[in-house]
């Protein structure tokens, strides 16, 4: 069970009740009416910053955009995110734990503009609940990530995998993971613009 925002949403094998935020859910179903994806709003067409974004270093202007930035290439709905630099480098974060079960897979998925100056990486860490950063197997701090390379005149996609061990996934979870994250890092020019849409985590048949 996740409570999104003050929407409390089922997931259960079996029929059965939620109590949460006020509110009750009945369901006879594992899936009751939640959207695939967990980081909801992740598509912008409110045409407001509606899923929680900071920019905790103040190095980057975030805004909503209205219509296509680049109206010669294809895209899905209306509104997207804006990411400007202030300085050569930039990040924005997600504040909302992405709860994960380590047993299945996900799908990480982003559609981007990316000036060529511009280097971008969409990533997350793992928690157990006490430990925000849980190691790699080979030491160091664990992170899945994106691929975002510079395409400034058409939209792009990236995407990738996450997975439990053997499961052909591009990143495996770390033994503990409770939940990870979304957070955007740039570097490049100041002043550069970068437009995302599309922000998924998802669940995901194993490859």
């Amino acid at each position: 069970a996740q409570l999104r925002g003050r929407k409390p949403v089922l997931f259960l094998g079996a029929g059965g009740r939620l109590t949460a935020g006020g509110q009750t859910i009945t369901s006879d179903k594992s899936e009751a009416g939640a959207s695939a994806n967990l980081l909801e709003g992740g598509n912008f067409e409110s045409g407001k910053l509606s899923l929680p974004i900071t920019a905790p270093y103040g190095d980057t202007d975030i805004g909503v955009f209205d219509r296509n930035p680049v109206k010669a290439s294809l895209h899905d709905g209306r509104y997207c995110l804006s990411l400007k630099m202030k300085g050569e480098r930039g990040f924005i974060g997600f504040p909302q734990n992405l709860y994960v079960d380590t047993t299945k897979t996900y799908r990480a998925k982003a559609s981007y503009i990316c000036p060529t100056n511009v280097v971008v990486s969409v990533g997350g860490y793992a928690s157990d609940g006490k430990n925000s950063n849980l190691p790699g197997p080979k030491g160091g701090t664990w992170q899945w990530s994106l691929d975002i390379k510079g395409s400034p005149d058409a939209w792009q996609a990236a995407e990738s995998t996450i997975g439990p061990a053997g499961s052909g996934t591009a990143f495996t979870w770390p033994a503990g993971t409770l939940s990870t994250g979304m957070g955007i890092w740039l570097s490049g020019k100041a002043g550069a613009t970068v437009y995302l849409d599309d922000l998924v985590f998802e669940p995901a048949k194993t490859p």
